[in-house]
């Protein structure tokens, strides 16, 4: 009668590891799909041929009319949609052939949108020779000679990323963009200085609202 308890014992153990150990491939398992899958509002379009000549015409208007009022020493307003923007980046090697709106080769297929008053983004990203789509959501804000980025979530397929566990690879990423000052979890520095190709002529940036599902962009030359 005493081994009954010790059989009992061995049982409950040898049940119990493989309960354990199910659950670890299950957790796992569950976690690699997280990190290959994309966010539902992850849509980044593909380019869009019969609107194609249309996007182009619109840039070339936005560009010559960011040029003029920054030659002529006037500030100016740009108010940018995201479906509008979207469609621009995925069509941004033809609209842009002379490499003036170009991504880092490690980013590709980028996609925006607004939040309330925060903007998202997400991209494909390439660190250490594995793709995923980061993504993330923040607020901005001009502070005179700089701008702050704010971020207030990271993931990286479906799972959130605590921002301190971020903070190396985005600062990884961030250290051959030109104007990154500094990178930590709580905030993104960027010089908030520019140089506009049409003229010369250097520029800045004196507010950015998000509001209304677009983000509006108030430029001045220097």
């Amino acid at each position: 009668m005493a081994l009954e308890p010790r059989r009992r014992r061995k049982g409950l153990l040898f049940w119990g590891f493989w309960a354990g150990f199910l659950m670890l491939i299950t957790g796992c398992f569950g976690l690699f799909l997280g990190l290959v899958c994309r966010p539902s509002w992850y849509l980044p379009p593909a380019i869009d041929y019969e609107r194609l000549e249309e996007d182009k015409r619109e840039v070339v208007h936005l560009w010559e009319e960011i040029g003029r009022s920054l030659n002529e020493g006037r500030s100016i307003t740009i108010e940018l949609e995201p479906e509008r923007v979207n469609r621009w980046l995925a069509a941004r090697e033809l609209i842009w052939p002379d490499d003036a709106v170009q991504l880092p080769p490690w980013c590709s297929e980028p996609f925006i949108r607004v939040n309330g008053d925060h903007l998202s983004g997400a991209a494909q990203i390439e660190y250490e020779g594995q793709r995923a789509v980061v993504s993330g959501e923040g607020a901005i804000q001009v502070d005179g000679d700089v701008i702050r980025i704010h971020p207030k979530d990271i993931s990286i397929g479906m799972v959130p990323t605590p921002l301190k566990w971020s903070e190396t690879w985005v600062r990884d990423a961030l250290a051959r963009v030109d104007g990154v000052i500094s990178v930590s979890a709580s905030e993104i520095v960027v010089r908030n200085e520019f140089l506009w190709r049409n003229g010369k002529v250097p520029c800045r940036v004196e507010d950015i609202n998000v509001a209304g599902g677009r983000v509006r962009v108030n430029v001045t030359p220097r």
